[in-house]
C-alpha cells in the first residue's frame, strides 16, 4: 500500500478529530461562557466532523475500486 492511498484516510481522520474537539470544547465551555455562539459552534463542529467522515469514506471507496481493478 502506497502513502498516496492513505492520504484521504489521514486527512479525513484529522478533520474528524478537529470537529470532535470543537464539539467537546464547546460542551466543556458551556452555554454561559459562549452565550449566543453555543449552538452555532456545535453545528460547526458537526459539519467539520461530517466533512472528515465523508473524506474517510471517499478514501475507502477509492481504495476498494482500485483493489477491484488490480
Amino acid at each position: 500500500m502506497q502513502a498516496h492511498d492513505q492520504k484521504p484516510l489521514v486527512i479525513g481522520t484529522l478533520v474528524s478529530l478537529i470537529g470532535m474537539l470543537t464539539i467537546f470544547s464547546t460542551v466543556v465551555l458551556e452555554r454561559a461562557t459562549l452565550g449566543a455562539w453555543y449552538v452555532p459552534t456545535i453545528v460547526a463542529g458537526l459539519v467539520i466532523w461530517a466533512l472528515g467522515q465523508a473524506k474517510i469514506h471517499g478514501g475507502i471507496r477509492q481504495r476498494s475500486q482500485q483493489g477491484h481493478k488490480a
